[in-house]
């Protein structure tokens, strides 16, 4: 049997109907109709939540007469067979009292003045067509499915329902709420197409959003972020890179009402009304901007066409990325904001960097905002996909490098101040990173030119970026503190013998100390703590500890905050040994300052330091016997006549953990033992004699020699109770000190003692302990004895 399609002039009634009953059902035929050839030409449609849809005209039987009323029956989910009542409700149509005028509706109130939205049944028929109309602004909270739609039709007072006359197939794609189109090119013609993707931002990405905007964010506006990087997948700023092409394809002349924020990631741009743009122009939905050819890594201008648009308000993220063509080649930007610097050094100057055959190149090189990146050449285009090396995986994840960097770079710049911001090269240079295509072990922190910090590394230094990494970028900002006042000589350039023939223990220390303070992003490393134990006895300063002896700073850090490292860099003097510095900074006698080396080493006890934690939850997890073996501080000590005597220190070489026992402490160095422990309420007594000019110890004259001495005891596993601290020097070497045992009882009771001259001479690195002087010493106890 032919049909026929429902046309103007038809006495067609589109009624909203739920829960309506008459007339006869089953197969019965109105006036002739038989309803089972009644439907649409498709029997599915699919539609995009958040798109308005309208569908073919409703098809009838040839012959059918013209008293025809049809009503929507029911909306039903096709798997639970249960109705959808939000197909019912009304929702906010885009409407207008009159046209919006880009020359004179120059603000937001404007537009809205003429914004007259009108309220529509989400779903409806048409009454001339039978058409399906379906509103986008109200399917957004429908859940996607499949739904059944049921018609009620009526002749002649006979009506039937027609079950399952069609089905909708909403689809929950939000993102297609934005069209997008995007092409690049060094020409007009032949232009690539960008990869684009788009996306609502989920809730938890808005309160950033609407936090990063501060007050300039309305809820009650959508906006457009658009994003577009280059190939090496980097932002390029809208705030200094792109310019428009036109005087009309730009947001500023589509939208002259808007506050268009530009930044170095994207540019955003807020809309009044549930779409986008507001008003259409004739050249579409299009903008047009471009990179000047200063600015390309290929010397000629990049153009960039983008058209778009938006159905409903939200908050929507556009991402453009202009990847390689065959025809337009690699779209590489240069970065903006902080400048690059190119030394003499490394014949930096020398090369062609916008030749992608360089060893380096810009082809090669990423950025963020304090950081640069060059890779060579043998790496390729994208380093996570470099080929092996003599068998060796050479892939190096180049973001998780600029991510912590950037995190290292925080630190050390805004907390530890080993720059002074607004008097820095770093104020306006991106500090430099060369990753070298090399199987050699390769991680060093320095810079180039005396003018801004650098560093160079290959992949095994990176895998993943950890505690190495953010070591050398301290020597980065440590060499950064000359560069950025030569004049002064500060930065400790010296060697330790205050000219450049030996080296300066202090860089590293420091380094591993800035190191540390990053230690939540490798909560794995134990600090070397086995070699700390082993060899603390020589004490802060010392070459062979230039790795491990770092706690004594952040003793400095807890007593007077966190930048006073970077103010004992900073405020250095030329040639001036670092611990000179810090007492002149601290305003520290050499009695204070031997003061705090002992307190620091009773607070190694127990690792009692803000970031402590880290290293004690890695001492719990030893066993009991590596622990002992390993993690429990020992000291070597000779018994005779009543007295513990310290151990000579008969070491002629770093010998790491072979010896895994302290000896008699150095300059600064400490010992620390275990004693019984007596009930509480106990009062313990340690009668102590510094001893001198004994052969068997390198010792020092009476009037340099002393020492720092007293008990902490350790309730629970790890609660620290300090005793009193006692002296004797040279002159005045015996002394003694008591401690009552808290009524709670003790776990553990510990003894310490510090090397502590009276005058400070500085340390010189010449890997030599036959020089290295000892502060030899005896004590006995009153009611408790040297345990083991």
């Amino acid at each position: 049997m032919g049909y026929k399609v429902l046309k103007q002039g038809w006495r067609l009634i589109a009624i909203l109907a739920i829960g309506f009953s008459s007339g006869c059902s089953g197969n019965e035929k109105i006036k002739g109709i038989d309803l089972d050839e009644v439907g649409y030409g498709s029997s599915v449609f699919s539609v995009l939540k958040g798109e308005d849809y309208e569908s073919e005209a409703l098809k009838l039987p040839e012959g059918v007469g013209e008293d025809i009323t049809v009503k929507i029956k029911d909306v039903r989910n096709f798997s639970t067979k249960e109705s959808e009542p939000l197909f019912f409700e009304s929702c906010e149509v885009i409407g207008w009292s009159s046209p919006v005028d880009l020359n004179t509706d120059k603000t937001m109130e404007a537009v809205l003045a003429k914004y007259n939205p009108v309220q529509k049944a989400t779903l409806s028929v048409d009454a001339s067509t039978g058409k399906l109309i379906l509103y986008g602004a109200g399917t957004k909270n429908i859940p996607a499915a499949v739904y059944l739609v049921d018609l009620e039709i009526s002749s002649g007072g006979v009506t039937q329902i027609k079950e399952g006359v069609c089905r909708i197939q909403l689809k929950d794609n939000s993102a297609k709420a934005v069209t997008v189109s995007a092409t690049w090119g060094t020409t007009d013609s032949d232009k690539a197409p960008a990869d684009v993707s788009s996306k609502e931002l989920s809730e938890e990405e808005l309160q950033e959003f609407a936090g990063a905007l501060g007050s300039a964010y309305n809820k009650n506006y959508g906006y457009l972020i658009l994003k577009v990087k280059d190939r090496r997948n980097q932002s390029i700023s809208w705030k200094d890179r792109w310019v428009t092409r036109t005087n009309k394809n730009n947001f500023e002349t589509a939208n002259p009402w808007a506050e268009i924020i530009y930044t170095d990631e994207a540019v955003i741009v807020p809309y009044p009304v549930p779409s986008y743009p507001v008003v259409s122009q004739s050249t579409g939905n299009a903008v047009q901007y471009k990179v000047e050819k200063a600015n390309t890594a290929f010397r000629k201008d990049l153009f960039f066409d983008c058209n778009l648009s938006v159905t409903q308000k939200g908050v929507f993220e556009i991402e453009c990325r202009l990847t390689d063509s065959e025809v337009q080649g690699k779209a590489t930007v240069l970065p903006s904001g902080k400048k690059l610097f190119f030394p003499v050094q490394d014949d930096l100057r020398s090369m062609d960097f916008y030749d992608d055959n360089s060893r380096l190149s810009y082809h090669r090189m990423v950025s963020s905002e304090n950081f640069v990146v060059f890779w060579e050449k043998g790496f390729g285009d994208d380093p996570k996909s470099a080929p092996p090396l003599n068998g060796v995986d050479m892939t190096v994840d180049l973001d998780d490098l600029l991510e912590k960097g950037e995190r290292f770079y925080k630190l050390y710049h805004d907390s530890l101040n080993f720059v002074t911001p607004g008097n820095s090269n770093v104020d306006s240079i991106r500090m430099m990173v060369i990753v070298h295509y090399t199987t050699t072990w390769t991680a060093y922190g320095g810079g180039y030119d005396d003018v801004i910090g650098a560093l160079w590394v290959n992949p095994a230094t990176m895998k993943p970026v950890g505690q190495t990494i953010a070591h050398e970028f301290g020597h980065s900002f440590q060499y950064q503190v000359y560069c950025d006042d030569p004049n002064k000589e500060a930065g400790f350039r010296q060697g330790q013998s205050g000219t450049s023939q030996d080296g300066n223990s202090f860089w590293e220390m420091c380094a591993q100390h800035m190191a540390w303070q990053n230690i939540a992003l490798f909560p794995e490393w134990n600090c070397d703590v086995p070699i700390y134990l082993a060899n603390h006895h020589r004490g802060f300063m010392h070459e062979w500890l230039r790795y491990q002896a770092f706690y004594l700073m952040e003793y400095w850090r807890m007593k007077h905050g966190e930048d006073m490292l970077g103010r004992v860099w900073r405020e250095s003097e030329s040639h001036e040994d670092p611990i000179t510095a810090y007492k002149r900074i601290a305003g520290l006698s050499q009695d204070q300052f031997n003061a705090e080396v002992w307190e620091s080493a009773c607070h190694d006890i127990t690792w009692d330091y803000p970031l402590g934690g880290y290293l004690r939850r890695i001492v719990d997890r030893q066993s009991e016997a590596d622990r002992q073996t390993w993690y429990t501080h020992k000291t070597r000590l000779i018994a005779e006549n009543g007295y513990y005597r310290s151990y000579p220190d008969t070491v002629t070489a770093d010998h790491g953990t072979e010896q895994n026992i302290a000896f008699t402490p150095h300059d600064y160095g400490y010992n620390a033992f275990q004693l019984s422990v007596p009930e509480g309420g106990t009062t313990v007594t340690a009668e102590f004699e510094g001893i001198t000019g004994d052969s068997r110890y390198r010792t020092v004259g009476d009037s340099k020699a002393g020492w720092r001495f007293g008990f902490v005891g350790v309730q629970g596993s790890w609660t620290p109770v300090y005793g009193d601290m006692g002296e004797a020097t040279g002159t005045a070497p015996q002394a003694s000190v008591s401690f009552t045992v808290p009524g709670g009882g003790l776990k553990r009771l510990w003894f310490v003692v510090s090397g502590a001259p009276t005058r400070h001479e500085p340390h010189v690195w010449d890997d030599d302990v036959g020089n290295d002087e000892e502060y030899p010493y005896r004590v006995k106890f009153v009611n408790t004895e040297v345990k083991n």
